[in-house]
């Protein structure tokens, strides 16, 4: 059965709440989604990205090869908090 592997790198700084990366045997016309939660106690701008899939033929003699040309970033704000009153 053919396999597929995914993985989003992630930049160091953020707190990570579930896996980045899953390896599955994959039948025709099948899906796979990878989620997880990302946190940071320190505000900035993060990187998330870029994806790296690779897919193989159930013998392994074809593989195939994709990264995300482009990252997503992730903006980090201080916590709102009310003011006395």
């Amino acid at each position: 059965m053919p396999w597929l592997y995914c993985e989003d790198q992630v930049e160091d700084g953020l707190e990570v709440d579930g896996g980045t990366a899953a390896l599955k045997t994959l039948p025709a016309e099948d899906v796979m989604t990878i989620s997880y939660k990302v946190s940071s106690s320190r505000r900035g701008l993060y990187r998330v990205g870029p994806s790296i899939t690779e897919a193989s033929d159930p013998m392994g003699f074809v593989r195939r090869f994709k990264t995300d040309k482009e990252p997503e970033f992730l903006t980090v704000t201080p916590k709102v908090c009310a003011i006395g009153g």
